[in-house]
């Protein structure tokens, strides 16, 4: 997007802007919601989703004044996005059939919050399996090879269609 030209399929992604705090990105309880350029206030889990495999550049504020720009750091680079998609093979939920190319890379452990950036703390998942991930109340857990998937407590089941609307042939 630099260079004026759209990407490749998986190429540089799009530039957006997202102003937080640090207790924002740490998903801290009270930390206040996060600015999405030109749109409304995201909730901290969407931050985190957004940020899971991002560049992040920092700009550090102290009464309303720039007092530090630090420098991008690439969460995930080309190398370990090419093993991931050997390694995973696309989607690592449970029966889902999406392909790599359809899937982001996921931190078991945030980055956000201390989690490695290596191929053992990271996996594939499809835009709805992060999502869910991050905003669906699941987790991932690591076991030896292994991931393991864990429901959220209390699963909200949403109705596709409203009462009394049949369902069509």
């Amino acid at each position: 997007m630099d260079e004026g030209r759209l990407p490749r399929r998986n190429g540089v992604r799009p530039h957006v802007t997202v102003t937080t705090t640090l207790e924002g990105l740490k998903n801290e309880v009270g930390a206040p919601p996060a600015d999405l350029e030109l749109s409304l206030p995201i909730s901290t889990r969407t931050l985190e989703r957004i940020t899971c495999d991002c560049t992040i550049s920092r700009v550090l504020l102290a009464d309303s004044m720039v007092i530090d720009v630090g420098r991008a750091t690439r969460v995930t680079s080309a190398p370990r996005r090419r093993a991931l998609r050997v390694r995973d093979r696309g989607c690592r939920f449970p029966g889902c059939d999406r392909s790599a190319n359809w899937s982001n890379p996921h931190h078991i452990l945030a980055w956000t919050r201390g989690g490695p950036t290596n191929l053992s703390n990271e996996l594939l998942l499809c835009y709805y399996h992060h999502r869910l991930v991050h905003e669906g109340g699941w987790q991932v857990i690591k076991a030896g090879r292994e991931f393991r998937f864990l429901p959220p407590e209390r699963l909200v089941m949403r109705r596709a269609r409203g009462p009394g609307i049949r369902w069509a042939a």
